[in-house]
């Protein structure tokens, strides 16, 4: 039972490991044909902590932030299908 489990494991691992391997290479294939990056505006707002347990809540001028056009992130960069999603960010101070 514990091979089967151990086997299982390390089967899961390498499928993980496979997976990130091909999205790098399809994104590496990409920034040779100059598609791999995209720009989202993202609303960027600056949470300052207040007395009391409240916050104050100071908004940026929206900023445009470079993404990866891959299923995960890869480069520095977040892709860009989760950029556009989490369109609004928030710092905390």
């Amino acid at each position: 039972m514990k091979r089967i489990l151990l086997r299982m494991l390390a089967g899961l691992l390498l499928a993980a490991a496979l997976f990130y391997a091909a999205d790098y290479a399809w994104l590496r294939v990409r920034v040779g044909r100059n598609a791999a990056f995209d720009t989202v505006q993202v609303e960027i707002v600056d949470q300052i902590p207040q007395k009391g347990n409240k916050a104050e809540y100071v908004p940026q001028e929206p900023q445009m932030q470079t993404c990866v056009r891959s299923i995960l992130p890869h480069l520095g960069d977040q892709p860009c299908w989760y950029l556009r999603r989490h369109s609004s960010q928030q710092v905390n101070f």
